[in-house]
């Protein structure tokens, strides 16, 4: 029973060790999304909505590598100019047209596809942006 009580002892220590030697900081975690506008699973969006933003967790590489993810079957809003980051390096911005009575669905990344990332340059997590407009245009 001691020496049980002992491995235990040794095994805290250890533990306690690597913990404490690589402290987890919030650079050392994949960015995610925050936010989105409109609201991901929003039921009534209006359809002369004309930018859906996409905010991030943490500041983003900004360097026009990104991947906005067409999903099988989902409708894929017209993109009708130049997407970009906003100065905060955080928030990206997509110019749509929209039509009335459609649901919309699409991916920031993928299982393959990864050009979000952080300035830490770690992928972002992938993150389905879906939502319905509603009927009159």
């Amino acid at each position: 029973m001691k020496s049980v009580k002992t491995l235990a002892i040794i095994s805290a220590l250890f533990v306690s060790t690597v913990v404490s030697a690589n402290p987890l900081t919030l650079k050392d975690i994949n960015p995610v999304v925050i936010s989105s506008s409109p609201l991901a699973g929003t039921p009534t969006v209006d359809p002369s909505t004309n930018e859906i933003t996409v905010t991030f967790s943490s500041n983003m590489m900004t360097n026009k590598m990104w991947s906005v993810v067409k999903l099988n079957n989902g409708n894929f809003p017209q993109i009708t100019g130049d997407v970009y980051f906003k100065e905060d390096s955080r928030t990206f911005v997509i110019p749509v047209k929209l039509k009335a009575d459609t649901v919309y669905a699409f991916s920031i990344n993928s299982k393959n596809k990864k050009g979000f990332k952080g300035v830490n340059g770690k992928s972002v997590q992938p993150y389905i942006i879906s939502f319905k407009t509603a009927g009159k245009a």
